[in-house]
């Protein structure tokens, strides 16, 4: 059974990847044959085979034999792992958070479709689990993410981060609820300066440079959302003393 899930969600994760390209090129996902990036060449169906067809190509293109682009292969194990962890509307909300972390890592921009799919799946995982059905905080702790970047945005003229992680933001507290969207936040902004800095230090990247952050607020919410409480509240505690 869990390789049988692997396969259906790697699948799965082969249309995300159209999806991440297409949407970010203004091009429909649902028309319109698979090609190389490089040469235009159409493809055939034994070259879009999850993970296999990547491999034995060895990470190149049959027709151009230009390198392919990692991304897909590891969108496709990625969701091969998430539908084995959960078939059920978290799922849908993993396919969102996939498509928008390597959309804004690859391109800076966070898809609204992605928002919009992964608030509505947020919104039946919370009546779906039970665990969560109390928590009435989660509209509270949407609100309140989604106006503390809306904060920086504007002080910031767009410079600090851009208004698709405000909206990213939004779905993160309806998805996480209260207390555990303080944590993702919190979490993100140190991942990202530990990241972030040195690169700025070594001159790899200047102020002036656009630095997607949307991928620093996905890890934060699968960390806040993965971690047990008491592990939460540890983390917190030993990030706010260093």
């Amino acid at each position: 059974m869990i390789f049988t899930l692997f396969i259906i969600g790697s699948a799965i994760g082969s249309f995300l990847g159209v999806c991440v390209e297409r949407l970010n090129r203004g091009e429909t996902i649902i028309k319109g044959r698979s090609h190389c990036d490089s040469c235009g060449h159409t493809l055939s169906w034994y070259d879009l085979i999850p993970l296999l067809s990547f491999l034995s190509l060895r990470g190149r293109c049959r027709y151009c034999k230009k390198s392919l682009s990692w991304q897909l292969p590891a969108i496709e194990i990625v969701t091969g792992m998430a539908l084995v962890y959960s078939v059920s509307p978290l799922f849908l909300l993993f396919c969102s958070l996939i498509v928008i972390f390597f959309s804004d890592l690859k391109y800076g921009i966070i898809p609204d479709e992605a928002i919009v799919l992964g608030s509505l799946s947020a919104i039946f995982y919370n009546f779906y689990n039970v665990y969560n059905f109390y928590n009435d905080y989660n509209l509270f702790s949407a609100a309140a993410a989604a106006g503390f970047l809306g904060i920086i945005y504007l002080l910031s003229r767009g410079r600090g981060l851009g208004f698709g992680d405000v909206k990213l933001g939004f779905l993160m507290g309806l998805f996480l609820g209260w207390p555990r969207i303080i944590f993702a936040l919190y979490f993100s902004y140190i991942l990202g300066a530990i990241i972030i800095l040195p690169l700025l230090f070594l001159k790899k990247k200047s102020l002036r440079d656009t630095i997607s952050f949307g991928p620093f607020l996905i890890i934060g919410t699968l960390c806040a959302h993965f971690l047990p409480e008491p592990f939460l509240t540890a983390v917190t505690l030993l990030l706010r003393w260093w």
